[in-house]
């Protein structure tokens, strides 16, 4: 059974699906028989969502018709996210800011570099 994945020891495409471990696909490469986890469709997934709400400004209502998901779980999946943090280069630069409050008990502020669209700073 072949996957469109390839190893990435010996760049080899005859690869097979073998089981699960902790919910993520488990590969093995036929050519070298080395064997790997896949990495999580969720992470990839989250990652996705929240560029595209952060610097798209795409609404959760939006996402949720895009993505075929209720507007609760794109919620769910957005403040779960962990923005890795991005040091800010030692020139100036222009920033965007945007604080959004989501209900009395928390928010999210989002300071991001107005020239990339990467974000350097998110609480």
């Amino acid at each position: 059974m072949k996957n469109s994945r390839h190893c990435s020891h010996c760049q080899s495409t005859h690869v097979i699906r073998k089981g699960q471990q902790s919910g993520k696909q488990k590969y093995l490469c036929k050519q070298c028989g080395r064997k790997w986890v896949s990495s999580n469709r969720q992470t990839k997934l989250s990652h996705k969502l929240w560029r595209e709400y952060a610097t798209k400004n795409k609404t959760v209502t939006f996402l949720a018709e895009d993505y075929n998901l209720s507007k609760r779980k794109i919620w769910q999946i957005i403040s779960e996210y962990q923005v890795e943090f991005v040091p800010p280069p030692a020139y100036s630069l222009s920033i965007i800011m945007d604080v959004t409050y989501f209900g009395r008990s928390w928010g999210m502020l989002v300071v991001i570099d107005a020239n990339t669209y990467t974000p350097i700073y998110v609480h």
